[in-house]
């Protein structure tokens, strides 16, 4: 067995106000990181991420936190805000 230490991605930003782009690409580890990552969503204009189905459970995600989704191509997309 093997022991790694773990974060979340809101304690990785907890000094950044304003976050313009994150890509995600954890190998289908995306919805476990969202978990930790509440503030980051509220802060954030675009996230690019790579999805097989167009009826994702991380559209859900991002949608519930105000975000319009788009298929940029083939597999990915990108969650967009508004502008503020």
């Amino acid at each position: 067995m093997i022991s790694v230490e773990t974060t979340t991605l809101d304690d990785i930003i907890r000094d950044i106000d304003h976050v313009n782009v994150v890509k995600l690409d954890l190998e289908g580890a995306e919805l476990l990181a969202l978990q930790g990552a509440s503030r980051l969503l509220r802060i954030t204009d675009a996230i690019l991420y790579e999805t097989a189905s167009d009826n994702d459970d991380l559209d859900v995600v991002f949608r519930k936190n105000g975000f319009m989704i788009r298929r940029i191509d083939g597999l990915n997309k990108v969650a967009e805000r508004a502008l503020r």
